[in-house]
């Protein structure tokens, strides 16, 4: 563990991953959502820019007119799914799709909506859809709710 959620974001963003090379590299591409935290999405941003990468924010909750609509959580995988289908395929347009799929930012409870999202299903749709890595943020409800780290 680390001291805060910044901290782990920034080791998973700028260090290596798993297979040893760098999460984030040319033409790789970042999802995240109108609803990610600020603070995660400027990193995302400086990460992407360093690493020649691009950045997808997509909607989640947005109705017409921007509003906040809050749909079923069938309706939030769907968005999830379409999401990632699209950065990954707006990549492999711009001929920049790198050597993975899209990396996807999802929060736990969102900070700025205060919802609860199930992100074991949300992290299971987006790696269906292509998703080569999903980061969960879950500092909004770290000790509020259950979550198995173990099932995502």
């Amino acid at each position: 563990l680390g001291q805060n959620a910044t901290q782990l974001l920034n080791a998973v963003l700028f260090l290596q991953g798993d297979s040893g090379r760098p999460l984030l590299g040319a033409g790789s591409c970042v999802v995240a959502f109108e609803t990610t935290y600020g603070a995660v999405k400027t990193l995302a941003a400086e990460a992407c820019q360093r690493a020649g990468a691009q950045l997808h924010t997509s909607p989640l909750f947005q109705g017409e007119g921007g509003a906040l609509e809050v749909p079923d959580e069938a309706a939030v995988e769907s968005a999830v799914k379409e999401a990632v289908a699209k950065a990954a395929s707006e990549a492999a347009k711009n001929g920049s799709g790198g050597p993975t799929g899209p990396v996807v930012l999802l929060d736990h409870t969102t900070s700025n909506t205060a919802l609860s999202l199930d992100v074991g299903r949300l992290a299971s749709a987006a790696k269906q859809a292509g998703a080569s890595c999903v980061i969960v943020d879950g500092a909004h409800g770290a000790m509020a709710q259950d979550l198995d780290m173990s099932s995502l």
